[in-house]
């Protein structure tokens, strides 16, 4: 059983291939018509570069504890029959979460291990460094596989005071901001960055 969502998301891709193929015929109109310069050419190829390119992005923003995996869970895992992403009480993901479908790779996570925060580089040039990132591929097929998979994202380790300074988790100057310290002394910090 296809969600409501997942038509409605195929019904917009047929409609950008349906609107792309009636600019290309009015592109091809003019060509014909000797109607088409180069101004004409440019906006075109532009609004047909922008029709392949663009992107729908939803974003779901609260704090911990919110309920945003379960809501993701509903919206677009309902079929699957139970929760794909981690959703329990407390905090469940500790990075952000990007899910985002690229027909040209096969369904995967993609992880930034946590120190790359020690690197001085954007997560924009990050995402240029693909042999920095952690790729899990995702049996879409097996919903309780999926989930086992997805559950990655929700990894923390254990790190030395000094290690959760550098890596911004612990502040001394606003010590009501700091996670708990475990019995060794330690903070427990994700595993990574950005999933």
């Amino acid at each position: 059983m296809i969600s409501t969502l997942a038509r409605r998301l195929d019904a917009l891709a047929d409609w950008r291939r349906a609107l792309d193929r009636a600019v290309e015929q009015y592109a091809e109109f003019l060509s014909d018509h000797d109607l088409r310069d180069a101004a004409a050419g440019a906006q075109i190829d532009a609004l047909r570069q922008r029709l392949a390119s663009d992107r729908l992005v939803l974003a779901f923003v609260a704090e911990f504890s919110r309920g945003k995996s379960e809501l993701i869970n509903a919206i677009f895992f309902a079929d699957a029959g139970r929760r794909v992403l981690p959703a329990t009480p407390g905090r469940t993901t500790m990075c952000p979460v990007e899910l985002s479908w690229d027909a040209e790779q096969p369904a995967g996570v993609s992880l930034l291990p946590i120190d790359t925060r020690l690197k001085t580089l954007s997560l924009a040039e990050l995402r240029e460094k693909p042999d920095l990132w952690r790729r899990i591929e995702l049996p879409v097929l097996e919903a309780a596989q999926l989930a086992e998979a997805l559950a990655e994202v929700k990894r923390t380790s254990q790190v030395s005071l000094d290690e959760a300074r550098q890596l911004g988790f612990w502040n001394d100057e606003h010590p009501q901001d700091n996670p708990p310290r475990a019995s060794d002394g330690t903070v427990e910090v994700p595993m990574w960055r950005h999933a």
